[in-house]
């Protein structure tokens, strides 16, 4: 049937009755779309396929569950089902300016999921400007985001500390970086500790020259827990080129 009206935003959060199936029925004709937000919907990671064949114009795409998710009231599907997973069902939108995939949990180990978010940020990351990766337990490392380019802002809420250290000189590498989000939420749960996290705040301090943002509450970031000060301390002195003995009387 003929498409009266050509919708250019279109926001669904919140509304369970959208799945892969309804969207495929009824919205793949609207080509003038800019803006999706299907967060806290019935979806799966299956999504990817259609948005990435379908919306041409898209710019921005929200996906995943939100903290609040209505206050549990509802019952959403796994955006990676516990069974098989087509590895080779990826997102792909170089037009893409802003990406959200926050709250996307899964629970075993897959390395299909992650070749899955590889593949999608790799091929998504062309103009990407905004990236939120919140509460992302699918993600187990992050050595790919220095394909961010021209990015301003990466939020990594929630993201354990593990995954970023492990990551850190790639997003080191993120020089046009203004805004990062480190920073997690200790009333849900106690996270891990950085290892080393004098050494880590100092890294990205020291790299990141357009950095006018960064958020590590909830974190070991700010030197509130012990940490291995011999080691932190001789870093500082080397990237500060403190010479001790300039120092003694």
């Amino acid at each position: 049937s003929e498409v009266l009206i050509q919708l250019s935003e279109l926001y669904l959060s919140c509304c369970p009755f959208i799945t892969n199936q309804s969207m495929s029925k009824h919205l793949l004709s609207h080509e003038l779309i800019e803006i999706i937000d299907l967060r806290d919907c019935n979806i799966t990671y299956e999504i990817f396929q259609l948005i990435t064949k379908y919306f041409p114009r898209l710019t921005t795409l929200y996906l995943g569950q939100t903290e609040s998710k209505m206050d549990g009231k509802i019952n959403l599907v796994d955006f990676f089902p516990p069974n098989s997973i087509d590895k080779e069902c990826f997102l792909k939108k170089p037009k893409l300016k802003y990406l959200s995939l926050e709250g996307i949990h899964n629970t075993m180990r897959n390395d299909s999921v992650e070749e899955i978010f590889y593949h999608t940020l790799i091929q998504s990351s062309e103009q990407i400007r905004y990236v939120d990766l919140s509460r992302n337990s699918a993600i187990e490392n992050l050595i790919y985001v220095d394909c961010f380019k021209q990015i301003h802002s990466l939020v990594l809420y929630d993201i354990l500390p593990s995954v970023i250290e492990s990551s850190i000189d790639s997003i080191c590498c993120l020089k046009t970086l203004s805004l990062l989000d480190l920073s997690f939420n200790r009333r849900i749960q106690e996270p891990q500790n950085y290892s080393k996290p004098t050494i880590t705040l100092a890294k990205l301090i020291k790299s990141l020259p357009k950095l006018t943002s960064l958020d590590i509450s909830g974190t070991n970031l700010a030197g509130s827990f012990s940490f291995d000060q011999d080691e932190e301390l001789n870093y500082i002195k080397k990237e500060l080129s403190i010479d001790e003995n300039e120092y003694v009387k």
